[in-house]
């Protein structure tokens, strides 16, 4: 999981930690593409398949970052395939205090990157948001006075950042950005979203 190793990423988390969107109010994230190789391992269930699995964590993972917690309450739907892999995935989430958020992935939807969290005080949205290159370098904040304002970070490469950090954690150098407790969280929360799909099916 590369996303949290790009520059940006850490903008949007200083961003978020900074208090300037106020109290979170709505927060939405969309990552689709079109899949259209029917060998490929995500259209496997024994392989783990699915949009939720594959991209939902994309999805998933920031709405968590922003809340601090795991939802209260969600609900979800999804589109199965006759192989039992969801080619479609849609979610809400209720985090408290006010927060709701939403989120869709797919592997039958035109390309689509976006996250999009809201408070009072601002908006943040992030254009290719999940997979950012070298040259992803801004985000927006559109501020409850009408104003908005571009941030700009150094770009780079993900998966470079990704190996980096490892290396610099096995020497010693660091403790990892991502704990395996934040992966059993983000895992508990799509398979409450996956049940609750399931069990809308019956």
């Amino acid at each position: 999981y590369m996303t949290p190793f790009h520059p940006r990423s850490a903008l949007v988390a200083d961003i978020l930690r900074s208090g300037r969107l106020g109290a979170l109010r709505f927060a939405h994230t969309a990552f689709t593409f079109p899949l259209r190789d029917a060998g490929n391992h995500r259209w496997h269930a024994e392989f783990g398949g699915g949009a939720l699995l594959d991209v939902g964590i994309y999805c998933v993972a920031p709405l968590l970052l922003a809340a601090g917690r795991t939802p209260i309450d969600l609900t979800s739907s999804a589109v199965v395939t006759a192989g039992g892999v969801d080619s479609s995935f849609a979610g809400w989430l209720d985090f408290g205090g006010g927060f709701t958020a939403t989120f869709e992935c797919s592997f039958e939807a035109p390309e689509r990157q976006r996250a999009e969290i809201v408070g009072t005080g601002a908006a943040l949205v992030v254009d290719r948001a999940f997979t950012p290159g070298p040259d992803d370098t801004d985000a927006v904040l559109l501020h409850a006075d009408g104003s908005t304002e571009r941030l700009e970070c150094g770009g780079g490469v993900s998966y470079r950042g990704m190996v980096d950090h490892f290396s610099t954690v096995v020497r010693g150098g660091a403790d990892p950005r991502r704990t395996a407790a934040d992966s059993i969280e983000l895992l508990t929360v799509l398979d409450r979203l996956r049940n609750v799909a399931r069990e809308a099916r019956r």
